[in-house]
């Protein structure tokens, strides 16, 4: 009876952890590109931003779509559903957007228009001749303006903190809480961009690619050394940021950054996570030891404030880089405290 009590509990357990397995691999739904041309993605979700109109630097929370440098592209709906705002103001860094509303629990956000469509349109030109340039804010009731996935509810442009005319896309929570990486819903497929580490800051001291691997750094003190990667995806003239880090120590895991969501309280906590370090920064280079005090949502690992280095003992360093689709790019490298130390 016992033993019959347990394989029970077993196979209940089994069940919970496949459906859960299941529902996180279904989790999200599939929305379409914002873009009627073939799509080519320039930007990606996390990447560092500072902004020429304002002073303090922000995330990227969402994932940035070539319409050729034209004004004027049409912009589509990713999803069946309906318009909950649109935002009209220039000095804004999102410029001109639009925000549609889903029935699957989630919003999606198009920024840096030049025009929208349809009824939209004609409240906008309405507001906009007695506000003038002042910035003008519409909030829809659900389904008073419906819209289909495919439907064109605005065109490109460049409107905002926007250098080159692009579609610039964002999916939220229902309650815009949270902000999710779009290649989750998105479905594209790899486009082949070359993954690049370019160099490992330890200390202050810069070592490429080709100069630390498999060589060995010496560092002077027993706490764990300040450490940052600079990383990025190039595909042609075009430059990305990176989806997941991971640095192991003898084989054992100490940090993990990857960028699947955020919280929106977190939009401009760069500081945490970017070197704007060593007088430099980077758009592509993350901070590898970060004190356990600064928490922040992509950081899923960070145990690298309680490693102490033994002097004469070396210790293997890998840091794995990937991309959305798990193409990896790594260096293995060792540290090792000075023998007078």
């Amino acid at each position: 009876m016992i033993c019959r009590f347990f394989k029970i509990i077993g196979l209940i357990f089994l069940l919970i952890i496949w459906n859960f397995a299941f529902a996180q691999e279904g989790e999200f739904p599939d929305y379409g590109v914002p873009t009627t041309i073939p799509p080519k993605l320039t930007s990606v979700f996390g990447e560092y931003r500072k902004s020429d109109m304002e002073n303090s630097p922000h995330f990227h929370f969402g994932v940035d779509f070539s319409v050729d440098w034209q004004v004027g592209k049409e912009i589509v709906a990713a999803g069946s559903g309906y318009v909950k705002r649109v935002v009209v103001d220039r000095k804004d860094i999102y410029g001109d957007q639009i925000v549609l509303a889903h029935p699957e629990g989630y919003v999606t956000l198009y920024a840096h228009l030049s025009d929208f469509v349809g009824n939209v349109q004609k409240i906008v030109e309405m507001l906009k001749n007695e506000f003038g340039d002042k910035r003008i804010e519409v909030r829809f009731k659900p389904n008073d303006v419906v819209v289909r996935r495919g439907q064109t509810i605005g065109y490109s442009g460049k409107t905002g903190d926007a250098l080159v005319p692009h579609c610039h896309f964002e999916v939220r929570s229902e309650d815009e809480e949270w902000v999710y990486n779009p290649l989750f819903f998105l479905r594209l497929k790899d486009d082949g961009a070359m993954i690049r580490i370019k160099k490992i800051t330890i200390d202050g001291v810069d070592y490429t690619f080709d100069k630390i691997k498999d060589s060995t750094v010496y560092v002077g003190e027993m706490r764990f050394p300040q450490m940052s990667i600079s990383a990025d995806e190039e595909n042609g003239n075009n430059v990305r940021g990176i989806y997941r880090i991971q640095m192991y120590v003898d084989g054992d895991l100490v940090f993990e950054l990857q960028f699947d969501k955020m919280r929106m309280g977190e939009f401009r906590k760069t500081g945490i996570l970017y070197g704007i370090s060593y007088n430099t920064y980077n758009y592509y280079t993350y901070r590898l030891t970060i004190p356990s005090n600064d928490l922040l949502t992509p950081i899923k690992v960070n145990k690298t404030h309680s490693i102490s280095l033994i002097r004469g003992r070396k210790y293997k360093i890998t840091v794995v880089v990937s991309n959305f689709w798990g193409r990896e790019k790594e260096v293995e490298f060792f540290l090792e405290r000075r023998p007078n130390a």
